[in-house]
């Protein structure tokens, strides 16, 4: 399959990225880099025409090709275009062997708390639903990082993984039935990082995203009944959800009942020792190491997603440099 072939050069093959996505805002000035005054077009129509054409020269140059480039970021007005005679995405990875992406975000927000999110993208169903028609293999998003600020970071990767809930759902349009399975898998892993975001601040809404895991899940294994990876997050979800409604439910009756709150605080200062000495099954796996997150997979193939886990590793570690730096 055209996809799979794809997911093994960006995940196995050496090569450079190519950013073809310059959008509008700085574009007079690469122009007049390359000699071409502002005099010289009227308009942003007639300004990215005169991108385009440059971009076709790059792309269409016999050094760009997948034995150096594997893949490149198209800006939207360039995925719309062709070049020559075929849909731009499809002449790069037909004739060239380079992997398509589209730049999906509309720029930065001013800074603020360390931090610049990405505007809003109120087109961005419409601009996934051509890519996917368009065969693009995927999207490219940015924002940027100026101070370890946790408010800062935190209102970063909540943004970003609501944006990537919103492009698997618009990635399951497709007849491509394992790509259907895996971004079924993926839309119920990030719907389960969404919600742990809220846990404690609004436990009622982490019940909902958490819920909405569980069909993402069940759908996946409607379509790969086998899949190991899928159940084993299914089921873990399912834990932690039946686990917190039953704390919403204890705080309601405390909220009904103040008189029994410290009969029950006293209960449970006395199983203290025993909680934390005995690691709950949920978070362990199969080797008996520490788990309490789902397994992350590639493709559905049962492994973990070595990408994944290296966002994951860098979040963390953003996260702690955050605390250490706040607390000095």
């Amino acid at each position: 399959m055209t996809n799979d072939r794809m997911m093994a050069q960006m995940s196995g093959k050496d090569g450079f990225i190519a950013a073809l996505d310059q959008s509008g805002g700085s574009t007079p000035g690469a122009l007049r880099l390359y000699g071409i005054p502002d005099s010289a077009y009227s308009g942003d129509a007639e300004m990215f025409k005169i991108v385009h054409q440059m971009r076709v020269r790059i792309m269409t140059a016999p050094a760009f090709t997948g034995a150096k480039v594997i893949a490149a970021i198209l800006f939207e007005g360039t995925m719309d275009g062709e070049v020559r005679g075929k849909p731009a995405s499809a002449f790069l990875w037909e004739e060239r062997g380079v992997v398509p992406f589209v730049k999906v975000d509309k720029g930065l927000e001013p800074e603020k708390d360390g931090v610049q999110l990405m505007r809003s993208m109120p087109e961005l169903d419409a601009l996934l639903t051509r890519a996917v028609k368009l065969g693009v293999f995927g999207s490219k998003m940015r924002s940027v990082i100026n101070l370890p600020s946790k408010e800062g970071i935190a209102a970063v990767v909540a943004q970003q993984f609501d944006v990537a809930a919103q492009s698997f759902g618009k990635a399951m349009k497709t007849d491509d039935l394992k790509l259907q399975q895996d971004n079924h898998y993926n839309l119920g892993n990030t719907q389960y990082r969404i919600g742990q975001k809220t846990e404690k601040a609004n436990t009622q809404e982490t019940i909902k995203t958490w819920e909405q895991a569980v069909q993402s899940y069940e759908a996946a294994l409607k379509l790969k009944p086998v899949d190991a990876d899928a159940k084993y997050n299914r089921d873990l979800v399912k834990r932690k959800l039946e686990k917190l409604k039953k704390q919403q439910q204890q705080q309601q009756n405390q909220d009904k009942n103040p008189q029994n709150n410290q009969d029950q605080k006293s209960d449970q200062d006395q199983n203290k020792d025993n909680n934390q000495q005995n690691q709950p099954k949920e978070d362990q796996n199969k080797s008996g190491e520490k788990k309490d997150q789902p397994n992350q997979q590639n493709g559905g193939s049962g492994q973990p997603d070595k990408q994944d886990q290296a966002t994951k590793t860098v979040l963390e570690q953003a996260e702690v440099l955050s605390e250490q730096w706040a607390a000095a």
